[in-house]
């Protein structure tokens, strides 16, 4: 894989991509104007996120994991991390302020989620994807959350059985999807505790 493909792919720049496309789709679906500020929230956040749970795992680095490119892909961008990491979150919070209340307190919750899966919250440095089974629910729930954040861009907002199926929908595909990968890491997990 050549070096700007890997970094790329390592970077989790297409994780962000997918997310702003995920969500844009449902502005696109619902017919409901695209608010540009979520699109930015949501990739400079999925970009923090994910380069936050590179370095969090870069530091737990065992012997397990020295064959893995992907947990050693912090480290090799070096003292440039906190740099990187304090302009991803600051560009997220100046797009997150922009939005309405509505939206800051669904994304809010959905940012917990993210951020509970990567820093140590239970107390021992347990993260909540440390937690056997919680991780693929937190993920589907988190992305199932993304699609439908257009909703709450829209005039009149009603419970509708359309967004509960639509939730559904994305909720039981992104855990079937996400379902292998936990059966991959599984035995990492295990002997990593």
């Amino acid at each position: 894989m050549n070096r700007l493909w890997r970094a790329y792919v390592l970077s989790n720049i297409h994780i962000a991509f997918c997310a702003v496309v995920f969500c844009w789709a449902g502005y696109e679906l619902l017919e409901v104007p695209t608010n540009y500020w979520v699109l930015v929230f949501l990739f400079t956040g999925s970009l923090c996120t994910y380069t936050l749970h590179r370095v969090i795992s870069g530091g737990r680095l065992t012997t397990l994991h020295a064959g893995h490119e992907r947990f050693a892909f912090a480290s090799k961008i070096g003292r440039w991390k906190v740099t990187y990491l304090s302009l991803l979150i600051l560009i997220s919070f100046c797009s997150f302020s922009m939005l309405s209340q509505s939206l800051r307190f669904y994304l809010a919750g959905l940012s917990f989620f993210s951020i509970s899966y990567i820093i140590p919250l239970l107390g021992s440095e347990k993260r909540l994807r440390d937690v056997y089974m919680l991780k693929i629910f937190l993920v589907a729930i988190v992305w199932a959350g993304i699609f439908i954040v257009p909703i709450l861009d829209m005039d009149h907002i009603a419970v509708k059985s359309e967004y509960i199926i639509l939730f559904s929908e994305k909720f039981i595909f992104f855990f079937a999807l996400t379902l292998p990968f936990d059966i991959r890491d599984r035995e990492i997990d295990q002997k990593t505790e």
